[in-house]
């Protein structure tokens, strides 16, 4: 059987054309369904499905490049066998392969492919034709050490934190644009998945269920099973969730923040580094619980709980308000509820970006 390996060359340049315009409507899906997702991953990041499929699409329709202008001399049978041709004939098709995959590969490594989060202070030297400094990178939250070379945020007038407007926590002095852009990303994708717990009840069918604080005006429901499930920081398995009366809301309860929880074995000495003063993690070590998971009483810090009851979970604890706060997004509770911070350092209140009606 004769194979035309120049028609055969035209349809994986064809199938590749497919492939790569497949990869871009599925990039486009997934982009619009998280509109944070193109802030956590580089523009060649092979992790993704839909940009590996581009580069395959890319690799299938130089291939058939190759076949369209060689494949006739390299392949049909009537030339002059070689060592050469051989090798050709084998060596072409992986080279290919392998430009272009281990080229993607190593760009997705470059800077060309790192993915950037724009700091309050970009769009500020923007407004003003100023260069900016910051390169803020988003990290998902986890700890980063700042060398000695970082640029510190330049001081702008703070905004108040409105979860219906751009995010905005520039203004606080020491706060690195790194350790801005990792708090605004944190703050970015809570907003974006945490309103499918917005009625409580959704909350109650997938595991969650209320520690019984309500009276405090604000009403924690925990999931047990997500306090050492290996996730820190992720608002689509968060720890807790923290509700505030409403009698416009699903069974008058409104949801207003995400607690996120380290592992209980952990203490406010393992806390990573979110957005350095922006951000403060606390623990409760003073809360009382009955058997069914629900307060029952305080003691004081570290003391006993009365016969009965037994000490809840002591790991360190962030709020993300997706509600305005008086105290800014990250703010911890206030009153018999404000839990306990790490010794030496002074109760973190926002008010830079506190909300006047929060």
């Amino acid at each position: 059987m004769t194979v035309d390996f120049r028609k055969v060359g035209v349809w994986m340049v064809i199938a590749g054309g497919v492939a790569m315009s497949v990869g871009v409507v599925a990039d486009a899906v997934e982009n619009a369904d998280d509109p944070t997702r193109a802030s956590r991953e580089g523009v060649l990041d092979l992790s993704s499905f839909p940009h590996a499929l581009f580069v395959g699409g890319i690799a299938a329709a130089v291939l058939g490049l190759v076949l369209i202008l060689c494949g006739s001399y390299l392949y049909e049978p009537g030339h002059r066998v070689s060592v050469g041709r051989r090798l050709a004939q084998v060596a072409l098709p992986i080279g290919v392969i392998w430009f272009v995959f281990g080229g993607a590969a190593v760009a997705s490594n470059s800077s060309f492919a790192e993915p950037t989060v724009p700091s309050s202070n970009d769009a500020h030297a923007a407004e003003h034709g100023e260069t900016s400094t910051s390169g803020a990178t988003a990290t998902g939250g986890h700890s980063h050490d700042e060398t000695s070379t970082t640029h510190q945020a330049a001081v702008v007038p703070p905004k108040p934190y409105n979860p219906n407007l751009p995010i905005d926590l520039g203004g606080v002095p020491g706060v690195t644009p790194q350790q801005q852009a990792r708090a605004e990303n944190l703050i970015a994708i809570t907003l974006h998945y945490l309103p499918h717990w917005a009625d409580y009840h959704v909350a109650e069918r997938e595991g969650y269920s209320s520690i019984g604080d309500a009276v405090t005006g604000d009403e924690h429901f925990i999931k047990i099973s997500t306090f050492d499930d290996g996730k820190i920081l992720d608002p689509q398995a968060p720890e807790s969730l923290v509700y505030e009366p409403d009698p416009s809301a699903p069974g008058g309860k409104k949801l207003a923040a995400a607690m996120f929880m380290l592992a209980p074995n952990q203490t406010l000495d393992d806390v990573p580094d979110v957005g350095g003063k922006l951000t403060q993690w606390h623990i409760h070590n003073n809360l009382c619980f009955t058997a069914t998971g629900k307060v029952a009483g305080l003691t004081s810090n570290n003391g006993p709980c009365p016969a009965g009851l037994n000490k809840g979970s002591q790991a360190p604890m962030l709020h993300v308000w997706i509600e305005p706060n008086a105290c800014g997004p990250f703010a911890a509770l206030e009153g018999v509820g404000a839990g306990q911070i790490k010794p030496g350092e002074t109760r973190l209140c926002d008010t830079a970006h506190g909300s006047h009606d929060g």
